[in-house]
């Protein structure tokens, strides 16, 4: 995430959003997204075309196992994992219940959010 960082307002009280311009490519947006929620699942629709999508789940809070996207992060000095991206398909991104989620768009991000039908995620004016 770059420097410049944008005002968000979400009407779901269990959504967080940060948003900053993306730190490698300055015509790309950066949010972070995180549903602290912890049996409903939260949709924000980005509205635009997402390059990349970064989704961080576990099966409680408590658990010992972290998936990002969909697999399991291995600790430890012998650990290799791979950091590949998921390219959607669509401008939606589901948040799991506690779940966080990294999402590079292509120019500025323009979401709405919904828990069941509607929650809109606003984003605004440069901090």
């Amino acid at each position: 995430m770059g420097r410049t960082v944008y005002a968000v307002t979400s009407s779901n009280p269990h959504l967080r959003a940060y948003v900053h311009n993306s730190k490698e490519d300055k015509t790309s947006s950066a949010a972070l997204l995180i549903n602290i929620h912890r049996k409903e699942s939260c949709a924000v629709d980005f509205r635009g075309d997402i390059r990349e999508l970064y989704l961080a789940t576990a099966q409680d809070l408590f658990g010992k196992e972290v998936l990002l996207n969909g697999k399991a992060l291995q600790f430890g000095e012998q650990s290799r994992n791979t950091f590949d991206p998921i390219v959607p398909g669509s401008s939606l991104v589901t948040l799991p219940p506690c779940s966080y989620a990294f999402v590079i768009s292509q120019g500025t991000i323009a979401v709405a959010a919904n828990r069941a039908q509607s929650c809109p995620l606003t984003t605004g004016r440069v901090l």
